[in-house]
């Protein structure tokens, strides 16, 4: 069962709540390390700008990194700066880091407005008139037939650790040639989002190889979204439209882990490995830092609170879109858990509950067994259901860590090995 959070215990756990919820998120964090799980230190502040307020803003130095490198000693091994950047038996593709180094954020520097286009293509074609005693359109394409052991094969072809969207191509393809809705199109994201998609990532013996590789992972978000982009404005509203939204819901929260990462790593103190091995490979790193730091400080978002703010918001938007257009409820009931889960983490209780207790519960949701435990709590009156929220929560976690372990190990990975 797949689990919002990403690795480790996110900066939003940091935030004042009360004392009940402030006690068991500190238990919640003892019970994550001895899971193994990857840690995500921050500053715990809640302070946020509004985008665009000020024209001059003053940057915590948390989030500022120097942008001339020391000098490094003079008995540093530095190969030629052309060299390949090879790191715990991988080598780093560091030129298409390059070449995307502009985009590799782009659920924060771009814009997701095509959700707000499949919406209005979806109350469009609701608009219109059909035989009630008919059918809708079929498909020009043909449905795909696959049982659940072809899935499976092919799920775990396209499993990566890296370098996602070459494995997800395959799939890509055949989404593309058959039926959006019926068939088993929309069953073949649905296992490769529970299985392939959110990763936990550790730091190795130093911070270089989980930098890289993460950096590697959001150089592909742009190939993603143009796909959803595109296959979303010919198919509106279909369960496989439905499970691309998914999609882009995980990939928007590894994109946020990935930029948490960033801000948290000096290239010069922490990336010790790659100063050594290759000096462009550094100064590259330097450059995304400075460049995304600069790009958050002029947009008013000056803490990691500030930035995860603005990751949640844009996830609702995604999940509200899920909601909206959805062609029979298909995991409605998963959209609300995602969203209720958002606003708790924000400390919006009361709206947490409400979304929640909208859900009409489905067997074949990926949230079933949670979200049916919380209504079950919500029967309590008031906030009376808040502890018991929270272990639901992190059960659901440990859950996902544990099935995420013991997938990685099919592959031959841990969660520190890339």
């Amino acid at each position: 069962m797949r689990l919002l959070l990403p690795a480790g215990p996110s900066i939003r756990q940091q935030r004042t709540y009360s004392f009940a919820v402030s006690l068991s998120v500190h238990a919640i964090a003892v019970a994550l390390l001895a899971a193994g799980s990857a840690t995500i230190p921050g500053d715990g502040t809640t302070d946020t700008q509004a985008a665009g307020q000020l024209a001059i803003v003053n940057v915590p130095q948390d989030i500022l990194l120097p942008i001339d490198p020391p000098q490094s000693e003079a008995d540093d091994p530095v190969v030629e700066p052309d060299a390949p950047l090879a790191l715990d038996e991988f080598e780093f593709d560091i030129e298409k880091i390059r070449r995307r180094q502009h985009a590799l954020f782009p659920f924060l520097t771009g814009d997701v407005l095509f959700l707000e286009q499949v919406l209005e293509r979806t109350r469009v074609d609701s608009a219109k008139m059909f035989n009630p005693l008919g059918d809708r359109p079929a498909s020009a394409r043909a449905p795909l037939a696959m049982d659940a052991p072809a899935i499976q094969h092919v799920v775990d072809q396209a499993w990566a650790r890296r370098d996602r969207w070459t494995k997800f191509r395959g799939i890509a393809s055949l989404l593309e040639s058959h039926d959006p809705q019926a068939g088993q199109a929309a069953d073949l994201v649905h296992v490769y989002l529970d299985q392939n998609l959110l990763q936990p990532y550790e730091d190795a013996r130093t911070r270089d190889s989980k930098y890289w590789v993460m950096m590697e992972l959001v150089s592909d978000h742009a190939d993603f979204i143009d796909f959803i982009r595109s296959f979303s404005r010919r198919s509106p509203s279909s369960r496989t439209t439905t499970e691309l939204l998914f999609l882009l819901d995980e990939l928007a929260q590894g994109s946020l882990d990935s930029l948490l990462m960033l801000l948290q790593t000096d290239p010069v103190l922490d990336l010790n490995a790659t100063r050594a091995r290759n000096a462009e490979a550094l100064t590259l790193a330097l450059e995304i830092g400075a460049s995304y730091r600069g790009w958050l400080a002029g947009h008013g978002l000056t803490s990691p609170a500030a930035v995860i703010e603005r990751y949640e918001q844009l996830r609702l938007r995604i999940l509200h879109a899920v909601l909206d257009s959805t062609p029979s409820g298909h995991r409605a009931g998963d959209a609300r858990f995602l969203i209720g889960q958002i606003l708790f983490n924000q400390n919006d209780v009361e709206g947490a509950f409400k979304v929640w207790r909208g859900i009409t519960v489905a067997a074949d949701d990926n949230y079933v067994e949670a979200y049916s435990q919380i209504l079950r709590a919500l029967e309590a009156p008031g906030r009376q259901a808040v502890p018991q929220v929270i272990g639901i929560l992190a059960a659901e976690r440990l859950r996902w860590l544990e099935f995420s372990r013991a997938r990685l190990r099919a592959f031959g990975y841990e969660f520190n090995t890339f």
